[in-house]
This record gives C-alpha cells, sequence and structure tokens, in this order.
C-alpha cells in the first residue's frame, strides 16, 4: 500500500506550525527555497532576491515557453505558483499543498487577478484527472515525499502530452561508494529537524524518470555550487535581525535553534559533498508528435 503523504501527521504539524508562527515568512519572504548565486558570493546578494533568481534560472533551464495550466506541487504559501501566473498571466495555476494553514496563508497573498488556486491535497494521490496541466512542477518537495515513485508517478499521470516535468529537489551524493556513517548521522539530524523522510540521489531520479517510457528528454544537473550559499546567508540575515526573533517568543526562539543546528548540518553536507541540490526536466511524449 501507498504511503500517504497527506496522512503523515508529523509533517502536516510541522508546516502548520512553521506557517503560524511566521518565521520562515518574515526571514524567507514567499519563496521558502534556495537562492541561486551566479557568481557564487552570497554575501553580496539580496537574500530575496536570490529566491527569485532560482526561479529564473530554473524555467531558462527547461525552456519553458508557454504555459495554459500549471500544477505546483508541494507549493508552501504559493510564492513559486505567483510566479508563475506573473510570467504566464493567460495561464490558470493550482498549487497543492498538505498544509491547511500554508493553503490559507497562500490565498491570502494571492492578488485577486491572478489566476491562482490553492487546495490540501495529497502529492502522492493527486485529486485530479489524468493528462491535465501542460507543467507539472516541484520545488522543493520531493525531499519530504515517503514514497519518490509514486510521487514522480502521480506528477507524470497528471502531465499532458506534450508537457513539462520540473522538478529541484534536495539529494545525497551519487552512491557508489554508500553513504559512510557519518555522512547518515548528518542527514539523520536534517530529517528529523525538518520532518523529511529521507533524501536519494540525482542519479536516482534520473533512473526513476527513464522508468516511465513516455518521458523523452530526460535532463538532470547538479545545482549545488550555485545554490549552497543559501544556508551561512541565512544565518547571516536571523543574526541580523535577531531582535525580532527573541520577540516571539520562548517557543518559536527553541525551534529557531533546533533550525540553527539543521543549517549547519545542512552547511557542512554541502561542503563536504555529502548533500546535493538536483534538477530534473522531462517532457511527455505527445502520441500525435512522436518523439
Amino acid at each position: 500500500m501507498t504511503q500517504s503523504y497527506l496522512g503523515s501527521n508529523s509533517i502536516t504539524q510541522a508546516y502548520d506550525a512553521w506557517t503560524q508562527d511566521g518565521v520562515l515568512e518574515h526571514f524567507w519572504g514567499e519563496h521558502i527555497h534556495h537562492g541561486y548565486y551566479p557568481d557564487h558570493r552570497w554575501w553580496q546578494q539580496d537574500f530575496k532576491r536570490a529566491k527569485i533568481e532560482l526561479l529564473d534560472q530554473l524555467t531558462r533551464w527547461t525552456k519553458l515557453k508557454t504555459i495554459h495550466d500549471a500544477l505546483d506541487v508541494g507549493c508552501g504559501i504559493g510564492g513559486s505558483a505567483r510566479y508563475l501566473a506573473e510570467r504566464w498571466p493567460n495561464a490558470e495555476v493550482t498549487g497543492v499543498t498538505l498544509s491547511p494553514a500554508q493553503m490559507n496563508r497562500a490565498t491570502e497573498l494571492t492578488p485577486s487577478h491572478m489566476k491562482v488556486s490553492f487546495k490540501v491535497a495529497d502529492a502522492l494521490e493527486l485529486p485530479f484527472p489524468d493528462s491535465t496541466f501542460d507543467l507539472v512542477w516541484s520545488c522543493e518537495s520531493g525531499e519530504h515525499m515517503p514514497d519518490k515513485e509514486v510521487f514522480l508517478r502521480e506528477m507524470v499521470r497528471v502531465l499532458r502530452p506534450g508537457g513539462h516535468l520540473v522538478i529541484a529537489t534536495w539529494c545525497h551524493r551519487s552512491e557508489p561508494p554508500a553513504l559512510s556513517a557519518a555522512e547518515q548521522h548528518r542527514l539523520q539530524r536534517i530529517y528529523h529537524a525538518w520532518a523529511l523522510p529521507f533524501f536519494v540521489s540525482i542519479p536516482q531520479y534520473e533512473t526513476m524518470a527513464n522508468a516511465h517510457p513516455e518521458l523523452i528528454e530526460i535532463r538532470t544537473s547538479d545545482w549545488t555550487t550555485h545554490v549552497r550559499g543559501t544556508w551561512p546567508h541565512q544565518i547571516w540575515m536571523g543574526l541580523g535581525d535577531l531582535p525580532w526573533l527573541l520577540r516571539q517568543g520562548w517557543a518559536v526562539v527553541r525551534r529557531s535553534l533546533r533550525d540553527v543546528v539543521a543549517i549547519w548540518h545542512m552547511i557542512r553536507g554541502y561542503q563536504q559533498g555529502s548533500i546535493r541540490y538536483g534538477v530534473i526536466h522531462a517532457r511527455k511524449r505527445d502520441t500525435k508528435c512522436p518523439g
């Protein structure tokens, strides 16, 4: 039986709490994902602008031209969904999240003129018919999925022939050699802090994509060097606004201290090579135009 993503109370509760306490939104803005640093000099970049740059780079790399119906899987508070709607104003964008708090906040932040809607849904059992969207987009939600193969299968199922699949996700390094005990310990500390089940490698995502014969033009890339500055940048931003954080109360401060430990493990994981940042793109074969 497929493990239900929506049924994982720890993940749901974690994202509800992070949304309700407002810390992530305060420091990260509407885009709660890595930033992209073209010259690697994070200390010379604007923290929130770097997140827009990641989306700009992702749409360039995937060569997206025109979209009509987009699905943002794991939409958070709607930053990517609104980005897509701004870039393609005629497109209808749907965002799904397992967190009711995220869905409510995403709706609050979305201007009424945008063709964007949000719903609570299980990414492993998407509530849409086959071939519904010409873009299925996942920006840093794959690492939260307890079944990566079902996650990918569901996205492929709802993707329209000729459409684009785009994934950006946290990964661990390629194997062999197998992850050492120290590497596994570091990953476990991150998983525990942020309610993550496990990472897989970029080649594993490519293998899973190749298992779908309807997918063509499968490409992967490792963007680690461009995104790893996010975490020291986040520490710097947090120190610069420490008085605000202290005013939020002990529960929020305690959770933030736990996050600092996880951030340290992310920084060291990137430095030592055990953590990687992968992007994956594919198109679904158009039966009217083979290949």
